[in-house]
């Protein structure tokens, strides 16, 4: 897959804070790393054989919506 392609998929996944998954997954799916781990407020750390570390975020502003009301306000 061409890199602007695969740049192009990653930011259409959807990925609001605390709702990281797809994005983690499809990382994990393409980069298939061997020493990695999930740590417990969800972010992933992949543990390559080098000195080289990335770090990156991987999530989005966004909003969730629980109601609307009649007059078009959203809560």
């Amino acid at each position: 897959m061409p890199k602007i392609e695969r740049l192009k998929e990653l930011c259409l996944l959807p990925g609001i804070s605390s709702r990281e998954e797809l994005i983690r997954d499809n990382i994990l799916n393409h980069l298939k790393p061997k020493n990695y781990h999930i740590d417990k407020i969800g972010n992933l750390i992949i543990n390559p054989d080098s000195k080289i570390i990335f770090l990156a975020h991987i999530d989005e502003i966004g909003f969730l919506i629980s109601s609307i009301t009649d007059d078009g306000k959203l809560f």
